[in-house]
Parts: C-alpha cells; sequence; structure tokens
C-alpha cells in the first residue's frame, strides 16, 4: 500500500484533504514494518491552514518560540526544505486525527504560507 493510501485510511476521509499537494516523506527505519512517522510539506495560505485545522477539529494557537522536538526530523531523513524551527508569526494545530497523532504547523514563506505536518501511527 502506497504511503498516501495508507494515510487516507489512518486518517479518514474528512482529513485526506491535508495531502492534497504535499510532498510527503516517511520514515521507515526498518523495511520490514510500517513507518513510524510522516513528513509533510504544502502550499497553504493562512486562511487555509485555519479552515484544515477546523475541519479536522483542532485549535489553532501560535506556535511556541522554542523548537518542538516533534519538529526535529530523524538524522537518517534528510529533508533541506523542512524547517524545523518555528518563524515568528507561525501557527500551530494539533491532536488526534483518525489513529493518527497530528501535529500542523504554518509559517509565512518567502511570498508563500507553508504547512508542515508530522503525523505519528
Amino acid at each position: 500500500m502506497s504511503d498516501t493510501r495508507r494515510l487516507k485510511t489512518l486518517l479518514g476521509e474528512p482529513a485526506a484533504a491535508l495531502l492534497d499537494g504535499a510532498e510527503l516523506r516517511a520514515w521507515q527505519p526498518d523495511p520490514d514494518h510500517a513507518p513510524q512517522a510522516y513528513y509533510l510539506l504544502r502550499s497553504l495560505d493562512e486562511a487555509g491552514f485555519r479552515a484544515l485545522a477546523q475541519r479536522l477539529g483542532l485549535v489553532v494557537r501560535e506556535a511556541p518560540a522554542s523548537p518542538d522536538a516533534v519538529w526535529q526530523l530523524p538524522a537518517d531523513l534528510a529533508w533541506p526544505a523542512w524547517p524545523a524551527q518555528a518563524r515568528p508569526g507561525a501557527l500551530l494545530a494539533q491532536g488526534q486525527v483518525g489513529a493518527l497523532g497530528l501535529w500542523l504547523r504554518w509559517q509565512q514563506g518567502q511570498g508563500q504560507g507553508q504547512l508542515q505536518a508530522v503525523l505519528l501511527p
């Protein structure tokens, strides 16, 4: 099963919109087992982020200034486009969605907004 199909199953239909147009990485340290984490990036404006969080039943708040460990990629997962540190004005929403723990962070990028997501089965 592809990572996208597996995530749609784990998230449930309302949350599948999270994956639309997203770049996805799976962290699978043992190839004989399912991935232990998924990381997602996609372009999205602030209004779209707030609407998505509301649809998922998550409350949006200001992201903390100090980095949260959940945003640090595993050492063996290289993704240069992944920002571990939140920029000033970043927003955060987190909670249980379907069968996954979900962290969403939105921040203004260079001319566009960027959504990051960490999904933990």
